[in-house]
């Protein structure tokens, strides 16, 4: 590795880490210990280190982002840190306290090894405290994330950013892809959620990654703060609508009702419930907190993050599955 500042970079071959890891790299001022289950060996690895000409400066290590071993052996000697919510199955029936645990371990080892800054890939402060946001929404598997957050804050590291990511473009490839009806018109659908509402939108792959750079750049500016990573606000009709625009096919949005969306769902019952409580509590209360002033932030220090219909014409997408186009997406 190089005398640049390390980065170590949990969950590395998640989408929005791939982005991180390319504007770390770009910069010039970082190096990366990114940790994959696959290590060097995923496809994911491979692109970047081709991309970067296995430079000295990116390593992939093989291992588990919950695993204390994996973690001390990747924090090592790092400056900062990037990490996600570690990857717990939405079928998990003790989803909150497994996320809890595994979370509060890496923000341990981070804070044991030495780490100077963290960034936590996380969610904005709540306008409802934690238990009435519980009693409302049984099913909201993200609330333990404000505790998460508040938790990291409370440890022994100098510095600790969090970003609050909007809803990803790439939803509506990997998980909601639109029905197409015998006519060719294409059906984009959300939970619970009505045409005409407006949700914050953002391409995961893009925008992270000169975000967290600035961040790690000015670490006394960020210093417990809650940076919105979103690029626009859009309802499901301008979703359709600007894809027709943009693709010249037609198509419609259609909210899906919570009983229909369970049945979508077969016997992944409580992954369809914590999906549709996500949408509720953002159509009924807010995604982002009303306190939070700085929605924006992140397109007016990268005005080159896509739009929706920017990120449609450069991934040329027209309702293809997830697999077919994900070695585009992450090139």
């Amino acid at each position: 590795m190089s005398d640049k500042k390390l980065i170590t970079v949990l969950q590395a071959t998640s989408k929005q880490s791939i982005g991180v890891i390319r504007s770390l790299l770009k910069s010039g001022k970082y190096s990366v210990r990114a940790l994959s289950l696959r290590g060097s060996e995923s496809i994911e690895a491979k692109i970047l280190l081709k991309e970067f000409n296995n430079s000295k400066d990116l390593e992939f290590v093989k291992g588990d982002a919950k695993n204390t071993d994996d973690l001390k052996k990747v924090f090592k000697g790092a400056y900062g840190a990037f990490i996600i919510s570690p990857n717990i199955d939405l079928e998990e029936v003790h989803f909150e306290e497994e996320e809890w645990k595994y979370s509060k371990i890496q923000g341990d080892l981070a804070a044991e090894a030495g780490i100077k800054h963290l960034i936590f890939s996380g969610m904005d402060k709540f306008d409802k405290s934690r238990e009435e946001l519980r009693k409302e929404f049984p099913h909201l598997f993200f609330v333990i994330r404000d505790k998460v957050r508040e938790y990291y804050e409370s440890l022994p590291i100098q510095y600790v950013s969090t970003v609050a990511l909007g809803y990803f473009y790439t939803n509506f490839i990997e998980y909601y892809r639109p029905q197409v009806l015998e006519d060719g018109t294409f059906v984009f659908g959300l939970p619970e959620t009505p045409s005409d509402f407006p949700l914050p939108y953002v391409d995961c792959l893009s925008a992270p990654g000169p975000m967290v750079v600035e961040i790690f750049d000015h670490p006394d500016q960020n210093q417990h703060k809650i940076i919105p990573l979103t690029t626009e606000y859009l309802s499901g009709n301008q979703i359709a609508q600007q894809f027709t625009e943009v693709t010249g096919i037609p198509a419609v949005y259609q909210s899906i009702p919570k009983d229909f969306f369970l049945q979508i769902f077969g016997d992944k019952k409580l992954t369809a419930l914590k999906v549709i409580a996500m949408y509720e509590h953002s159509t009924k209360n807010s995604y982002y907190s009303k306190d939070n002033k700085d929605i924006y932030l992140s397109y007016s220090k990268n005005p080159n993050q896509p739009t929706w219909k920017q990120f449609l014409s450069k991934y040329q997408w027209k309702g293809q599955e997830y697999a077919d186009i994900k070695n585009q997406l992450i090139q």
